[in-house]
């Protein structure tokens, strides 16, 4: 906005003239115009952030051909179950390598489900640790290490997200 120096009205920075005195505003000095590059902030995660969610992708897809491996009778008995398990988890780990959003977000509310599933087995876990010994300090280390594990690929997840959130 510019100001009129007869009248003092503040008027938009395009206006030549004071449409209140029509005075000349041809002199008047107007704002620089914004950058439009400078407006837009592209945000870069930091260079560890690509490198560990590559990391976990590749071992998604490695652990999943393990499995199917295993599960078809190639490594040890056979199990459908694990074959099926084994070619989801193959199959995210893909799709998490090649950046698809639908993968992305599976994945995300899959590790939530996990949180919770790990909270309640960690309270689970503390109760019953009077009974099982010191074998349930194993179990309430594990299901920590889940937990952390889950959060943090969240965390990788949404540091690596190249989409504004969809709300």
């Amino acid at each position: 906005m510019i100001q009129c120096t007869k009248c003092g009205a503040k008027l938009p920075d395009w206006t030549p003239v004071c449409q209140f005195c029509q005075t000349d505003l041809s002199h008047v000095a107007r704002p620089k115009p914004d950058d439009p590059k400078a407006r837009i902030k592209y945000y870069e995660p930091q260079p560890w952030v690509n490198v560990v969610y590559n990391l976990i992708a590749v071992y998604w897809v490695l652990n999943g051909i393990y499995r199917v491996l295993v599960g078809s009778g190639v490594l040890g008995e056979q199990s459908f179950a694990l074959v099926i398990i084994g070619v989801f988890g193959a199959l995210f780990g893909i799709g998490m390598l090649a950046r698809v959003e639908l993968v992305r977000g599976i994945v995300n509310f899959v590790c939530g489900i996990n949180i919770i599933l790990g909270v309640t087995c960690l309270g689970v876990s503390v109760i019953t640790s009077p009974l099982v010994g010191p074998l349930a300090l194993v179990g309430i280390v594990v299901q920590i290490l889940d937990i952390l594990q889950s959060a943090f690929l969240i965390y990788l997840i949404a540091e690596t997200d190249r989409q504004t959130p969809n709300l």
